[in-house]
């Protein structure tokens, strides 16, 4: 049996995103007709800063950058910059290439899609190239990195559009496509080098580059979230099904904790500390896992 542990809200509203860095995390709420952000210490259960208004697509891990109107926006601790890309996103996500961090976007079409980063400290255009994400992709599924690599999901067959999606690794050192790896949904998140996506009744984990199976999991309800994290060293992985989450690594076949959530979460996010955030449309809530 897993065991329980407590969840706790962090901030009441109406919060429809979350993502986790090193020490802080970032969540997103609606306020009216606009979506407002706030950057948070989930150790110390405090907001940090003042909030960021306006937002529109956004990344967090440990910068932010979000878009607004045609520009980008990053915050690196206390510093903004603004970019101009050549045009508005499709998405946006954050990578490592060659040791720094570096703002990735990606803009349609999807057939011929753009990959463009830039240095996330200083604003420096990096590179462009284009990949392949199939006739029938919609550029709008979150981006998962890891170091110099992203995975977003994209169309299985490259000729023939059949039903059935992949996760499309790219490398944003060398930009090109470096590997492409059958998934059966959407959902996908990354810890280290471990590719955790979601199945009917399943949660399969391969290498990110390799695509070799590395564990697979019975799920007791299809999964409407998923986030991953590498904690303590090892990926965990954090599964959203009705009335809970539940938590899992590689060495265990049955979920290690259950956290219960009365509310079904808009998204869910883990730090590599352990803890576990969900944004609702009631608050934001925290759990902390115990670390080995």
């Amino acid at each position: 049996m897993p065991v329980c542990l407590p969840v706790q809200l962090l901030a009441p509203g109406e919060f429809d995103g979350c993502a986790a860095g090193p020490t802080l995390a970032f969540a997103s709420r609606r306020d009216h007709a606009a979506s407002i952000g706030q950057l948070w210490d989930p150790a110390a259960g405090r907001p940090v800063g003042p909030p960021v208004p306006d937002l529109g697509d956004w990344a967090f891990a440990d910068v932010l950058a979000w878009t607004h109107r045609d520009r980008v926006h990053v915050l690196c601790g206390r510093d903004e910059i603004t970019i101009e890309p050549p045009s508005v996103p499709d998405l946006l996500g954050l990578a490592a290439p060659d040791g720094r961090t570096a703002v990735v976007a990606v803009s349609g079409p999807a057939h011929d899609a753009r990959v463009s980063t830039w240095d996330a400290r200083t604003g420096e255009h990096l590179r462009d190239f284009t990949v392949w994400l199939g006739h029938r992709s919609a550029i709008g599924h979150r981006l998962s990195s890891a170091g110099g690599l992203i995975a977003l999901a994209c169309d299985t067959d490259r000729e023939r559009p059949v039903d059935g999606r992949c996760v499309c690794v790219l490398d944003t050192s060398r930009g090109e496509e470096v590997a492409r790896h059958p998934s059966p949904g959407d959902l996908h998140a990354v810890a280290g080098t471990a590719l955790a996506h979601t199945a009917p009744g399943r949660l399969l984990v391969h290498d990110l580059t390799t695509g070799e199976p590395l564990a697979e999991r019975s799920l007791p309800d299809p999964a409407a979230q998923l986030a991953a994290a590498s904690v303590g060293d090892r990926p965990v992985f954090v599964t959203a099904h009705p009335g809970r989450l539940l938590t899992w690594d590689l060495s265990c076949v049955r979920p290690l904790h259950e956290l219960p959530l009365s509310v079904p979460p808009n998204a869910i996010a883990l730090t590599p500390t352990g803890i576990v955030l969900a944004a609702t449309d009631e608050g934001l809530h925290t759990a902390r896992l115990p670390l080995p």
